[in-house]
């Protein structure tokens, strides 16, 4: 103890502060959208809100299409969507989320 990797416990300490933000994670619905080798992408979802979720495990760059209703969503984590597009870079995630 006392040799944390404070950049890795703070930011899983913000993923948990955004999770417990947003109830969609608590009460919402789970919907895939895609999955394949080393990606997943997908929406919870709740009468507030929709949160869109993409992982890219693999080594490579990926570039999700995000659905219509996600085009004016709000970036928590990774970049911003463009041309309704959003890349994901390897070994990372992005997550947008929102409110109906």
């Amino acid at each position: 103890w006392g040799n944390e990797d404070n950049d890795l416990l703070n930011h899983y300490k913000e993923l948990g502060k955004f999770r417990r933000e947003h109830s969609c994670f608590s009460n919402g619905e789970f919907i895939p959208l895609y999955s394949d080798i080393g990606y997943v992408t997908y929406l919870r979802e709740n009468d507030e809100e929709t949160v869109l979720i993409c992982v890219n495990r693999w080594c490579e760059d990926a570039e999700i299409t995000v659905p219509e209703s996600m085009k004016n969503a709000k970036v928590a984590f990774g970049n911003k969507p463009t041309d309704n597009k959003l890349k994901v870079p390897a070994e990372s995630f992005a997550i947008l989320y929102a409110k109906k």
